[in-house]
């Protein structure tokens, strides 16, 4: 399989994981990750950021204000409702992934794919079309479980189970990807695997 994705609990070291194999090797990655934005040590909201440099690959970032990023693509408004912005995919998604190509970086993040914005189609596309290219990409897959939570506390709720489900399956069953069950009876033995993946894409 070219593309390995791990999936499992919020909160269970998915991307943390991922974060520490591929961090030797950072120059020769392209993709994108996603931020925690922490206001007042309390997570208000998600940036999407691409892999540049070492000391900016944080998963959890201190602001002062939400508006300091234009990458914001989930946040929680003051009436303690979800938005989330579709337009942040089509716009900068697509982007760190064609940049990525363009460059001909030897792995590609996609640290996580398989929630709303799947429905952003622009970015369903630039996806789709990296998996089926042939630079090696690593990532986490959103849980359906998961993304049915966000699903429940976003302020529009319209349709988006429904509309999401089969595009998810169509990442899970394309051809080349990978799909590891990380639980915490597995994480050493996936830790393993994640390491020695992304050893021999750097090996190519």
């Amino acid at each position: 399989m070219k593309h390995l994705f791990l999936q499992g609990p919020i909160g269970s070291g998915k991307s943390t994981l991922i974060r520490e194999a591929i961090m030797p090797y950072l120059p020769r990655v392209g993709g994108f990750y996603v931020q925690r934005l922490l206001l007042d040590d309390s997570c208000r909201a998600f940036s999407l950021n691409p892999v540049t440099i070492p000391k900016e690959y944080s998963l959890n970032q201190k602001v002062q204000r939400l508006e300091e990023t234009e990458k914001v693509f989930l946040y929680c408004g003051d009436n303690e409702q979800w938005q989330f912005k579709l337009d942040v995919f089509e716009v900068f998604g697509a982007l760190y992934l064609s940049r990525s190509i363009g460059q001909g970086k030897k792995l590609i993040l996609l640290d996580e794919v398989g929630g709303i914005e799947l429905q952003c189609a622009p970015f369903l596309q630039a996806l789709l079309d990296t998996l089926d290219g042939d630079i090696p990409c690593l990532g986490v897959l959103k849980a359906d479980i998961n993304s049915r939570t966000l699903d429940n506390h976003l302020a529009d709720q319209s349709n988006n189970t429904t509309t999401r489900k089969p595009l998810l399956q169509k990442l899970i069953d394309h051809p080349q990807v990978k799909l590891l069950d990380f639980q915490p009876e597995t994480s050493e033995l996936i830790k393993r695997q994640v390491h020695g993946f992304v050893k021999e894409a750097m090996a190519e």
